[in-house]
């Protein structure tokens, strides 16, 4: 039996000729093959099936002695081969339907479930249970079913013999109309055939209800949509059962055993066999006896065979590179030693393919230089030894690794030096010439840049050569390594070939002569002139060759160049070149022009901004700053630039190498000419040898990195379990492990899980109420502290582990640390050494996380725990790292990358990390050793077996494999290779075994005579008879005790008996020295390190040998809690913070990274006297200076002053003299003073972490690595009173957003409301982010993963219309893409058939909407709904428009060019009136104005015909007749046309609420958490309990007190004014009155107007201000006038408390510089106050001249009103009778005082 049996599927391998093809004819898959396949002879090529047909049916014939005449009639032949193929083609359909026995065999291992066939049953009743009857149950149907083969009925599978393949093409066709189903007319039940799609599930899947959160009717239609996921298990079942059958030993004479089965690649994607390791290479790695690591790392070399000399060669190549490395590590004399050690390691690793576990574990004496060294004898000890030995370890495990990684590169270095030398001796072979230069290079060179670099000498020498060589045999002549010559190389070949190269001779050197010179190598050669001068030479007959070269200046300048070339391409030369840079380079930072903006001083990059005159060294030490230099490179922020330290000296050493010595004016003239062919080529060696240098230098920071990765994870894997108290190293505990996640403690709740010993989670739950109460203050214990208390005495846990994602964690470690103390809790019970049984307090202890945040989201904690939340499952991993970290790291497989282990980690490539990583986790699991049996068993241990040495995935799926099917246990490591006498399969071959065999421990059984002690310990099978013959000396036993016992208890009976008399300290006398030498001289084997570790293991096999579990240290807590180290976060940092609270003399702050802090009162201001209230509020942003950070308790002090922000500490690094470019910086900052002195923006800081003091251009670079949404806040070139926001919309596409201030109490603060386009309103930079930005970035996102959007740009997405129209001619279609000229928009492209026009709407993105046609849709839904109506309604206008040409009733007035709003503009120029004319689509950035024109007659009545022409549509306040064309009036009002819709305005409306305006109000109803405020809108307003506020100004979350006390703040009949915050779909207002400008109104009369909204012209019109104070006359005093947009006015008293009314006043009011002294609790008082007479009056006058304005159809806003009221005091009015009252505003003294208002305002 070969490992080749035990190959899941048997794939074929290597040969092209046998892949896959189909009948033309039929479909059936075919295999090509050139020979016979299978064990009966069977051809398996089905393109012979014709000819075989014939053979078949002739020997048929013969067998009935019939004779086959071969002049058969060609018709008659021709018609029995069509009825044989329609025969079998039947056949095949039928047999497609079935599988045979082999293929049902494989149904089992990934099934546990399939019920088998009993033995005795006929083979084809097991094929119908398997298949028919299980199709019976419900079936759930995906995508993934086309796969499935339809089932026939019983009499099909009895009468057919079973086949195998699935025709692929077949099942497409079958299933083209899967989405359909057909059912039968008689019963309505589904036909067969539909029924036989779905073929039956194998496994059931428990607990994805509760994953996923549904109920029962949304999973079944999440699996009708998706399926169960296991629609390919049937085709893995197959597989495996296959794999057993190839297991057995298979009949040759038997004629089905040769049948081939359905195969996996038939029915799965590449990819996904590649992703199961099911592929034919997965199949052969398996199959092969060589370590699973090796195979894939030595896959690109394996037709690879290295000489003895190569070997030998590659053993000194190794040695030298290792040992550079080590330094003075180990002496000189030891390195002929160390070389010995290393050819010794590469013995092992090339000839006995044993791995690094392996060699370090068995081989050690190898890697250990042991010495006797003469001892000075002691007279006081006469019997002393006469010498020590010293022993000193030559190579490190790491280093082993290092000798394995450095095989692999000698091998490629080998492969390409075979290769070149190949490619030479054919073209020797083919021109017989010899070049010394490459018969030099070739041997000496050592890296494959030298090698390379001798390629490149090849081909640029011998290029006409390797054309021809090409020519004759292009397919393997050069054997990979040719290059087609480019232009280049054809002109030097020319050159080459012409007679200017008698002029490159004259230059009296060669380029390997010259590169001898330079490398001074050998005697020196030396340089002739000719006897003319350079361009008498040139200009010669003898030189010059037309038509090319036909003048002297061309030959010359040929010759340089040909003569350039040539020393570039000159391997010694480069070699002299490198050897110079590595030795006296330097490497320097250059900022580009992006990099001057873009890096500040607080930019991580800011470190090498200016980076100067670095060395190899330096990075040697640092490798982190080179690599960020790297990533910063890539970014286009720095340039790095290699050079030489010393050039010109270098330089000008090169010309003495090249000039000749003599001294003439040829001479000089030569010379001359030779400094410019030098000069040439230097340019270019520069140039390659400067990208060269900075790849190695990437390379190997890249591995120093990797290198430092790979030591700290070795230590976080080499830790024990924790260890429970009184228990023995490795023990594993049991763990309860709590966490509050990221929420905020005391608040959200805190989660627990119960971990037991064997790993299983038996109890979990939430802690809601868990706090500890004071007893001096009678406060009581949380409910569930004593939930906890019962928790830990009932389960009795080991240790209590605690983490989480915040720095609130700690403080639920001082809690739970609180909670031990006082309630005693107590771990289990243990004994001491003494045998005296105690308890100790509970541990608490803060665990690691990194692998439990990956863990609880991960596919594994879902399988494993389905039902649990993701923060049980954190804390179920939090207690499985603390029972085994090893077993948790290595679950994590490919993911352990993600586990940060050092900062620089990001910069190398993750494939680098996972392998060094995963020698980590080799060289710990072969240190702790697996248990195989339990392997087997338990999926968690399983997943360290293919780290063991020798094994892979692979490898380890096939052990466990072939283990189930011997049994499935392992009784002794010799198993594994097979035992025919027992009838055991080998699971792995005889070297893998090798290899892994001493880290698969079995635990003894003392009770099983056939065990073996041996196989429990580190002591690998060879070495089994030393540690029976220690025992045995250990027991003092002689030959025939040795005999007797072994006879009769077999060969394991010596140690079973050492360790049953508990004898095992004996073999600590046995003097394991004279073994060794015995060892050593008889076999020539060494083995005293063995022989250690037999005695060591004899007394504790597989002892604990890792350190014990590591407690985390302060620093590492602070970085798992707060994310942030010693770097990141440093004392004299300034960051911003979050006010949480404000007192008389602190203030408490949070930053981002949660932890907190106080600002003592001296730190607030440097103005003592006022109050920290005063300057701060609560929930507000700012910047703080970091005076003292406290790691350990995480808690800060913070600075506010000015002064310290000014002084942020900033971190100095250490650098040495001409490290800086200190001109350049300070340059560079006087360049950017000046461009910021040149664009006239005025220097603002706002204290928000997102202000930046950009531009548009730099905030939008700023915002270009960004994500989508990301926002910046700018000063504004529009004056102090504007900001700007600028957001990322999407790539390369940003908006800004003009914001107005307004209420702002300085000129540099910041308003205390915000205006966005005079529509949109808010109180802070926070609310204005959130709700408009955020918003409209929720809008964005929303739009682009909409199943219409296209991701190109206009053009495309038309293209994409037209293209899908020409292949639907009869349907429409729309689709959205982005418009990149103006942010914010969107294109609605759509295309109403193959022949319609292309046609565009614009689409615009409001915050919560989308706005299309002036129409508001909240979601995409809605938006496409929309669309889709207004197409409609558009297609039904051009209908009536075609079938009616008749005119109106009325004439209709020009439309009059509509006024240009202010700051307008029109997105795009397809905007307008389409082509039709029939849809006009104007959109204004501010708010947008319609064509309209009122007809000739004024007013139109209710039910008066507007027109009869059908070509009109008709809008508001419009009806059709019925029976008629005629659109009729329902309101009386002026006419407005808007294009072809014709509306009608009323004259009296109710007010349409909109975003921003300003309204009064009057609550109608009080509900729980919210008012019903009538507002004159068609629906009541809506004024939740969120949007007011608190008395005293309190910014807190409302609870269930405030929805009790609703009523004190709001009543029924209560007036208010506020803002509309948001209107609903419904067209209802949501209110909010969070502004010192609105709440409850007092002290005033309410008025209101009438024609609000009308067309009448009277009412309240939008203004600049709707809210003013009035300075009124005649002792008045102060008067508020409230304007609300909505006609309801309040004319009140002035009181400061409680209304703010204007910026001015505001700026007044000084001393009220906080909203809790503002906002009092008079402001929801419902007593008035005292008014004066004289203020009655002046507001009775103000009412007066707000109705005269209304009567007279005057607008009313505050400029009418004022005038209104200023003509009303003046005196002597013509017409005013003396006695009229003042206040009377009425008749004719109405209408005097409005016409006088507007002459004033004319005037």
């Amino acid at each position: 039996m070969s490992a080749r049996d035990l190959i899941i599927g048997e794939a074929e391998l290597d040969s092209q000729e046998e892949d896959e093809s189909f009948d033309e004819e039929t479909g059936e898959a075919r295999r090509k093959t050139n020979g016979v396949n299978g064990v009966n002879g069977h051809i398996d090529d089905s393109s012979e099936e014709e000819d075989d047909d014939d053979d078949e049916e002739a020997a048929a014939a013969i067998r009935k002695d019939f004779i086959v005449e071969d002049d058969e009639e060609p018709e008659e032949r021709e018609r029995r081969r069509r009825e044989r193929k329609k025969r079998r083609r039947e056949e095949r359909e039928e047999e497609e339907a079935g599988l045979d026995e082999e293929d049902l065999d494989l149904i089992g291992e990934a099934n546990p479930d399939f019920e088998r066939r009993a033995p005795n049953e006929p083979k084809l009743k097991r094929l119908k249970r398997g298949h028919k009857e299980d199709r019976d149950g419900p079936r759930a149907k995906g995508v993934d079913n086309i796969f499935d083969s339809d089932e026939e009925d019983e009499d099909d599978y009895r009468n057919q013999r079973p086949s195998h393949r699935v025709d692929p093409r077949n099942l497409q066709d079958e299933f083209a109309d899967f989405i359909e189903e057909d059912f039968d007319d008689r019963d309505g039940a589904p036909d067969d055939d539909d029924a036989d799609i779905a073929r039956p599930t194998g496994r059931t899947y428990t607990g994805i209800k509760d994953a996923t959160g549904l109920d029962e009717a949304a999973l079944e239609d999440m699996k009708e949509a998706f399926g169960e996921g296991d629609e390919y298990d049937w085709a893995l079942n197959i597989q495996d059962h296959e794999d057993e059958d190839q297991q057995r030993v298979i009949d040759s004479e038997d004629p089905e055993a040769a049948a081939k089965g359905l195969e996996l690649k038939d029915v799965f994607e590449p990819s996904q066999l590649a992703e199961r390791l099911l592929t034919d290479e997965d199949n052969e790695i398996r199959a092969v006896d060589v370590p699973e690591r090796f195979q894939l790392a030595r896959k690109p070399y394996k037709d690879l065979i290295l000489s003895a000399e190569q070997f030998k060669e590659e053993a000194n190549w190794i040695a030298e590179l290792v040992w550079q490395q080590k330094g003075l590590s180990l002496s000189p004399e030891l390195k002929d030693p160390f070389r010995k050690a290393v050819a010794k390691v590469l013995e092992f690793m090339v000839v006995d393919e044993y791995e690094v576990p392996f060699i370090i574990q068995h081989r050690k004496d190898y890697l250990i230089h042991s010495q006797r060294i003469p001892v000075t004898p002691d007279p006081s000890n006469p019997g002393g030894p006469d010498f020590v030995n010293d022993a000193q370890k030559l190579l490190t495990q790491t280093e082993l690794w290092q000798v394995a990684e450095l095989d692999l590169r000698f091998r490629a270095l080998i492969e390409k030096r075979n290769a070149l030398s190949e490619t030479y001796g054919k073209l020797q072979d083919m021109a017989s010439f010899q070049d010394e230069v490459f018969d030099q290079m070739l041997p000496a060179a050592t890296t494959m840049e030298e090698l390379q670099d001798v390629q490149d000498y090849l081909h640029f020498q011998h290029a006409s050569r390797l054309a021809d060589l090409a020519a004759i045999n292009a397919a393997s002549a050069t054997n990979g390594t040719h290059r087609r010559p480019g232009s280049s190389k054809a002109l030097f070949e020319r050159i080459r070939s012409s007679k200017v190269y008698g002029l490159v001779r004259a230059f009296g050197i060669t380029a390997d002569a010259f590169a001898q010179n330079a490398l001074k190598e050998g005697r020196r050669q030396y340089t002739e002139d000719p006897t003319e001068r350079p361009d008498d030479l040139a200009d010669s007959e003898s030189i010059m060759d037309p038509p090319d070269y036909s003048t002297g200046a061309q030959c010359l300048k040929a010759a340089k160049a040909m003569f350039a070339e040539e020393i570039f391409l000159s391997p010694k030369m480069r070699k002299v070149m490198r050897d110079a840079y590595y030795q006296d380079g330097v490497i320097e930072c250059h900022r580009t022009e992006k990099g001057l903006r873009r890096i500040d001083e607080h930019h991580p990059y800011y470190e090498f901004k200016y980076l100067r005159n670095q060395t190899m060294r330096d990075f040697a030490r640092r490798p982190d700053l080179f690599l960020r230099m790297i990533r910063a490179e890539e970014e286009g922020l720095v340039e790095i630039k290699i050079k030489m330290q010393n050039a010109e000296s270098f330089r000008k050493k090169l010309y003495g190498d090249i000039e000749s010595d003599n001294f003439s004016e040829v001479a000089d003239a030569w010379n001359r000419e030779r400094r410019d062919v030098l000069d040439l080529a230097l340019m270019k060696l520069d140039k390659l040898t400067a990208r060269g240098v900075k790849e190695n230098l990437k390379n190997m920071c890249e591995d120093k990195i990797a290198e430092t990765c790979r030591e700290e994870f070795v230590k976080r894997l080499d830790q024990a379990p924790y260890k429970p108290k009184g228990m023995q190293p490795g023990t594993v505990p049991r763990v309860l492990a709590i966490s509050n996640g990221a929420g905020a403690f005391g608040r959200d709740p805190v989660c627990w899980a119960w971990v037991e010993d064997e790993g299983r989670v038996l109890e979990n739950g939430k802690f809601t109420d868990l706090f500890l109460g004071d007893p001096e203050r009678g406060q009581e214990d949380g409910a569930d502290v004593q939930a906890l208390v019962a928790l830990v005495e009932r389960r009795k846990p080991d240790v209590m582990g605690v983490s989480g994602f915040s720095a609130d964690t700690r403080k639920l470690y001082k809690l739970l640390e609180e909670i031990i103390e006082r309630k005693d809790l107590r771990c289990a019970e243990y004994e001491d050494p003494d045998g005296i049984p105690r308890t100790d307090r509970l541990d608490l202890v803060v665990v690691n996380d990194e692998v439990a945040r990956l863990y609880q989201t991960s596919q594994r904690a879902t399988i494993d725990h389905p039902g649990f939340a993701p923060l049980t499952r954190y804390c179920v991993g939090l207690a499985k790292y603390l029972q085994s970290p090893l077993k948790e790291y290595a679950a994590l497989s490919k993911d352990i990358t993600s586990i940060t282990l050092d900062p620089a980690q990001a910069y190398v490539p993750r494939e680098k990390i996972f392998r060094y990583l995963e020698t980590s986790i080799v060289d710990t699991v072969n240190l702790v050793g697996v248990e195989i049996n339990e392997a087997v068993t338990d999926p968690y241990t399983a997943n360290l077996l293919p780290y063991v040495s020798g094994l892979g995935p692979r490898k380890e799926q096939q052990l466990k494999k072939v283990i189930n099917l011997n049994g499935g246990t392992v009784a002794t490591r010799a198993e594994l290779v097979g035992d025919a006498d027992q009838q055991r399969l080998g699971a792995v071959g005889p070297r893998v075994w090798a290899n892994c065999a001493s880290f698969l421990r079995i635990d003894f059984d003392s009770s099983d005579q056939d065990a073996d002690f041996l196989d429990s310990t580190r002591v690998h099978p060879e070495d089994y008879e030393l540690g029976r013959k220690m025992a045995a000396d250990a027991l003092e036993l002689d030959e025939e005790d040795i005999e007797a016992e072994t006879s009769e208890n077999g060969l394991g009976a010596i140690v079973r008996k050492l360790v049953r008399e508990d004898q095992q300290d004996k073999v600590n006398d046995l003097i394991l020295e004279e073994y060794a030498e015995q060892l050593e001289k008889n076999f020539n084997q060494k083995k005293r390190a063995t022989l250690e570790t037999i005695r060591a293991e004899l007394q504790a096999p597989y002892e604990e040998l890792r350190n014990s579990f590591t407690l985390l240290s302060s620093e590492e807590i602070f970085t798992m809690f707060t994310g942030e180290t010693r770097d990141t976060l440093y004392e004299g940092m300034v960051v911003p913070v979050s006010i949480k609270r404000v007192g008389e003399d602190y203030i408490e702050a949070r930053m981002d990274c949660g932890i907190e802090g106080t600002v003592p009162l001296s730190e607030i201001s440097s103005r003592p006297e006022i109050s920290p209230r005063q300057l701060f509020q609560q929930f507000q942003t700012v910047q703080a200076k970091i005076m003292y950070l406290n790691r350990k308790t995480l808690a800060a002090t913070f600075s506010l002053r000015e002064e310290e922000l000014r002084n942020a500490t900033r971190r100095d690094h250490d650098r040495l003299p001409g490290d800086w470019d200190d001109a350049q910086e300070r340059a560079d900052k006087e360049s950017m003073k000046e461009k910021n002195g040149v664009s006239g923006r005025t220097q603002r800081v706002i204290k928000h972490p997102l202000f930046k003091p950009f531009n548009s251009a730099q905030a939008q670079e700023y915002l270009g690595s960004q994500a989508r949404g990301d926002v910046v806040i700018r000063p504004s070139s529009k004056g102090v009173d504007h900001l700007a926001v600028t957001w990322k919309v999407s790539d390369n596409i940003y908006q800004h957003i003009d914001v107005l201030e307004l209420d702002k109490s300085s000129q540099f603060s910041s308003g205390g409301t915000l205006k966005i386009g005079g529509k949109y309103t808010y109180t802070d930079l926070d609310e204005l982010i959130v709700n408009h930005v955020k918003a409209m970035a929720k809008k964005v996102d929303e739009m682009m993963l909409h199943e219409k959007y296209q991701n190109g740009s206009k053009a495309e997405t038309e293209r994409w219309l037209s293209t899908y129209t020409e292949a639907n001619p009869k349907r429409s279609v729309y689709a959205f893409c982005i418009d990149p000229k103006h942010p914010g928009y969107f294109f609605l492209c759509f295309k109403a058939g193959q022949h319609a026009q292309l046609q565009s709407w614009p689409v615009k993105v409001v915050p919560q909407a989308f706005e299309l046609q002036r129409n508001m849709y909240p979601d995409m839904r809605a938006l496409c709904n929309g669309f889709k109506l207004l197409f409609t309604n558009m297609q039904s206008g051009k209908r009536r428009l075609i079938k009616s040409e008749r005119t109106m009733t009325f004439s209709i007035l020009p439309p009059a060019a509509p006024p240009r709003a202010t700051g307008a503009a029109s997105p795009s120029s397809d905007i307008s009136p389409d082509s039709d004319g029939d849809i006009d689509i104007d959109i204004d950035v501010e708010r947008p104005t319609k064509r309209s024109k009122t007809s000739h007659k004024a007013v139109i009545t209710p039910g008066e015909v507007v027109t009869e022409d059908a070509q009109w549509m008709r809008g508001h306040g419009t009806t059709a007749s019925p029976g008629s064309t005629a659109i009729l009036a329902t309101v009386a009002g002026t006419l407005l046309r808007t294009n072809k819709l014709l509306s009608i305005q009323p004259l009296r409306a109710r007010y349409t609420p909109e975003i921003g305006d300003l309204v009064v109000g009057r609550i109608v109803s009080v509900e729980t958490k919210r008012w019903k405020v009538d507002v004159s809108a068609p629906l009541l307003a809506h004024l939740p309990l969120s949007a007011i506020n608190l008395p005293g100004g309190i910014l807190r979350k409302r609870t269930a007190t405030d929805e009790l006390a609703i009523r004190t703040f709001f009543s029924e009949g209560d007036l208010l004014v506020a803002e509309v915050q948001s209107v609903y779909q419904d067209g209802a207002a949501s209110l909010h009155t969070r502004s010192l400008r609105y709440g409850k109104l007092r002290n005033g009369v309410f008025m209101r107007v009438s024609g609000t909204g009308g067309g009448g012209g009277g009412g309240v019109v939008r203004s600049r201000r709707q809210v003013w104070t009035v300075k009124t006359a005649n002792g008045g005093g102060e008067v508020d006038v409230v304007l609300g947009v909505n006609g309801y006015i309040w004319i009140c008293k002035h009181s400061r408390g409680e209304l703010v009314a204007s910026t001015e006043e505001a700026k007044k009011m000084n001393e009220i510089t906080r909203m809790e002294e503002a906002v009092s609790e008079s402001m929801y008082s419902n007593r008035n106050d005292e008014i004066p007479l004289q203020t009655r009056r002046e507001i009775a006058r103000l009412g007066g001249c707000v109705r005269a304005l209304v009567e007279n159809g005057v607008r009313v806003d505050e400029e009418m009103v004022m005038a209104a009221y200023g003509m009303s005091l003046e005196g002597g009015m013509t017409g005013l009778r003396e006695d009229d009252e003042d206040e009377y505003m009425g008749g004719e003294k109405g209408k005097m005082v409005v016409a006088a208002a507007l002459e004033s305002v004319k005037a």
